[in-house]
């Protein structure tokens, strides 16, 4: 694969099926899961105004959501931080619903 490919945000989506396995292992051994829970627990949301804020939500879940396919041991991850995450995920909930009660009007 080309180098710079690497660095571009679309690369990992082209890879083949095989090589996109690999490099999710990748990322969870580097230490990315955790990252990606720790910015989930963190974001400083306090309202959803814009399909963006909602958008980016949902790709961090769906992100989570695979890689603890991909590898369910990371679930005891999730388990230890289960009461921020609990937390945050209502509060998402909440402003999810607030922000498609306004959109409606």
């Amino acid at each position: 694969m080309d180098p710079e490919a690497q660095n571009q945000p679309e690369a990992a989506a082209k890879l083949p099926i095989a090589d996109l396995q690999t490099w999710k292992r990748k990322l969870i051994e580097m230490g990315g899961f955790e990252h990606l829970l720790d910015t989930f627990v963190g974001l400083p949301i306090a309202a959803i105004d814009s399909k963006l804020t909602l958008r980016c939500i949902e790709s961090l879940l769906a992100a989570l959501v695979d890689l603890t396919k991909l590898d369910p041991a990371l679930l005891d991850a999730v388990l230890k931080r289960k009461e921020p995450l609990v937390q945050t995920s209502l509060t998402y909930i909440h402003l999810i619903a607030k922000f498609t009660l306004k959109i409606e009007e």
